[in-house]
């Protein structure tokens, strides 16, 4: 879906996200709070550029193919 993303800022969803969505502190209500009340306030086109640019870094940075080839790197260390 090319929808924005606001996530914890945790490991998993931080190298996922990078600079296309906003990541608030884990753990943090009064954070998300901040990061949810500024998103609203985006003009609608900035958030569709947000959900564009992440469904693109995703389609071109964790196709099918690039997961194999990282899952065998982490293989080939064991």
């Amino acid at each position: 879906a090319k929808v924005p993303v606001i996530s914890s800022d945790a490991p998993g969803p931080r190298e996922v996200i990078a600079d296309q969505g906003w990541l608030f502190r884990a753990e943090d209500s009064d954070d998300l709070s901040i990061k949810l009340k500024a998103f609203v306030e985006l003009p609608a086109k900035s958030r569709t550029l947000m959900g564009q640019s992440g469904y693109e870094r995703v389609r071109a940075e964790y196709t099918h193919e690039q997961f194999a080839d990282r899952l065998n790197l982490l293989l080939d260390r064991l």
